[in-house]
């Protein structure tokens, strides 16, 4: 019976004849022993005042850096404040100059001369006679709890004295 073309169980080499194999044994590593002490990973230190020298440069280093962020934090703050003064004072400036301008104009505009001047051109005049009017007591009358009554305001309007 003739072998199937692939079986899914078997590998590619298994599937490869074995004909032309020499039989060898497993290779061993080669370990050779050397007699004497075990030479462990010495650990090489430095010395105590070595460290603390290395650690205070280290914190001195660590203090100026904190001395120079803060310094220049607080000169971008104060360059900040400087600019924003500047654009308040030229904000002001001009406002004040608006303000002249128009305290120049209402006091042109409330000349009497200029007011006469402007009246004729559009062809009005003074009258020739004045008269005076005097308004008699006002018809609005106000209840005890301080609204407008209509009784009493009608009241006054048609002169008779009842209508509280």
């Amino acid at each position: 019976m003739a072998a199937p073309a692939y079986d899914y169980g078997r590998t590619a080499r298994a599937a490869v004849p074995q004909r032309n194999r020499a039989v060898r044994p497993p290779r061993r590593p080669d370990i050779s022993v050397v007699p004497g002490q075990r030479r462990g990973a010495a650990q090489q230190t430095l010395p105590q005042n070595t460290v603390m020298i290395f650690a205070t440069v280290a914190f001195a280093m660590l203090v100026v850096a904190l001395a120079c962020i803060l310094r220049v934090g607080f000169a971008a703050g104060a360059a900040s404040t400087i600019v924003s003064t500047q654009i308040t004072s030229a904000q002001l400036s001009q406002e004040r100059s608006a303000s002249s301008v128009l305290e120049v104009q209402s006091t042109q505009l409330s000349n009497p001369e200029r007011v006469k001047a402007e009246a004729t051109k559009l062809g009005m005049m003074a009258p020739a006679e004045t008269q005076t009017l005097i308004l008699g007591e006002d018809v609005v009358a106000v209840g005890q709890d301080g609204a407008l009554s209509l009784g009493q305001s009608l009241a006054r309007a048609t002169g008779s004295s009842t209508g509280k």
